[in-house]
């Protein structure tokens, strides 16, 4: 992507003017960079949304629930007024 950006600046900007030049020798610069990312334990957040699932798909009594398909309208109007009671 750097390099993309470096021929691209080399491509349509005047090598002359010193902001091109500049931001040219930064992206250069850049691309010599390690870069590294630390990804977050996500773990957590899918046994708890794994866990939330199983109880909704659950009755009170332990027992499977069918779902009844509705259209997304009706489902969205459902879902406010069970917010609302």
């Amino acid at each position: 992507s750097l390099t993309q950006a470096v021929r691209l600046i080399e491509d349509h900007f005047n090598e002359d003017n010193g902001q091109s030049r500049g931001l040219r020798d930064r992206i250069a610069a850049l691309s010599g960079r390690q870069v590294s990312v630390t990804l977050p334990d996500l773990a957590p957040a899918l046994q708890t949304l794994q866990a939330y699932v199983q109880k909704r798909q659950t009755g009170k009594n332990g027992e499977p629930v069918e779902v009844d398909e509705e259209p997304a309208g009706e489902a969205e109007q459902a879902s406010e007024e069970d917010v609302r009671t």
